[in-house]
């Protein structure tokens, strides 16, 4: 299962299996990612995913080996000072060490 063709997501997977060698069979597009895993869960297929920050019962989560499997992602608001809940969110970002993120 993937995301759907327009996801960067889905792109990425599609590259990426290309340079292993092999077209993936995608018969499920799932938008979110927690459906994704309980659809894993459930034994209807695999997904690549970004790594949950709790364990979902029945998933094994495989890292990616190699150069290169990153995505850019972008935390932006319009507020001027940050509420409590989106403070925590950007730190639990930063925390989770990915790189290049500036805090202004």
């Amino acid at each position: 299962m993937a995301n759907p063709s327009s996801y960067d997501l889905r792109r990425r997977t599609e590259e990426w299996c290309a340079t292993a060698g092999f077209e993936p069979s995608i018969a499920i597009e799932v938008t979110e990612f927690g459906t994704a895993r309980d659809f894993v869960s459930r034994d209807l297929g695999v997904a690549l995913l970004p790594l949950p920050a709790r364990r979902f019962p029945g998933v094994v989560d495989v890292p990616l080996r190699g150069d290169g499997y990153a995505r850019t992602v972008a935390l932006a608001t319009t507020m001027p000072s940050l509420s409590p809940i989106a403070r925590r969110f950007r730190d639990f970002v930063v925390e989770r060490g990915i790189s290049g993120l500036s805090v202004e």
